[in-house]
């Protein structure tokens, strides 16, 4: 669902933390909406929550000691230290992406996030979606990137000032 609202045809490993954030923000409202008023009669209850704290969980068990117990703490300057530190790690190319993208999306969602604001985002590449609008790997663009720098700056990423 979320690379379906960023624009499908780009991904870089910025996007996927966004597609995550979104994921664990639909899970865990659903779980709460889903406690009383189930579209499928058997799926009442906080599955949906408890599967994010599951997933979650084991993912925890593959980042070092320190970065976990930060999580703990909702320590996410520490957190976003770390992203900053292992920033390729992010990349869908890099074996630990899904590690680290779970880390970037925890980080995403410690602040509110106008979700709206980051609608097409993806598309934003150069070059963008209407000069080449076959599916590439590519980052963000520095000026898409300007529009919404809080969330570049919450995972570690160079602030544009």
């Amino acid at each position: 669902m979320g690379h379906v609202m960023l624009n499908p045809r780009r991904n870089s490993g910025f996007v996927d933390a966004i597609c995550v954030a979104l994921s664990l923000e639909i899970l865990s409202q659903l779980s709460v909406k889903w406690e009383t008023a189930a579209p499928v009669n058997g799926l009442r209850g906080n599955f949906l929550g408890r599967y994010r704290g599951q997933y979650e969980s084991e993912v925890l068990t593959e980042v070092p000691g320190e970065i976990a117990a930060a999580v703990s703490r909702s320590d996410w300057t520490s957190v976003a230290m770390y992203l900053r530190a292992h920033r390729e790690e992010i990349e869908p190319t890099n074996p630990k992406y899904r590690i680290t993208q779970l880390l970037a999306a925890l980080v995403i969602l410690s602040k509110p996030v106008k979700w709206e604001d980051l609608r097409g985002i993806a598309a934003c590449t150069d070059p963008d979606t209407k000069v080449d609008p076959s599916f590439r790997i590519l980052p963000v663009s520095v000026a898409c990137m300007e529009k919404i720098k809080d969330i570049g700056c919450r995972i570690g990423s160079e602030c544009l000032r």
